[in-house]
């Protein structure tokens, strides 16, 4: 099992998934504090091996993406 896949499991998905990125350039996987800085958010790494910097989201380019917020 992969450490993410581990991840993912802890939080309740379930076994089913969809793979983030097949090239690991490209994966990326932040949660951002806005409680700490509502103008600019420090950004967290799921895993530290991810190669992506967490600001690469507040910088306009193409790319897919996903967002979650708790109400």
């Amino acid at each position: 099992m992969t450490i993410l896949l581990g991840a993912l499991r802890e939080a309740g998905a379930s076994e089913r998934a969809m793979e983030l990125d097949i090239n690991t350039e490209w994966v990326s996987f932040m949660t951002y504090d806005s409680v700490r800085d509502p103008i600019s958010p420090p950004a967290t790494k799921l895993l530290p091996e991810f190669r992506q910097n967490g600001g690469r989201y507040f910088n306009t380019d193409e790319r897919d993406f996903v967002a979650v917020s708790s109400r």
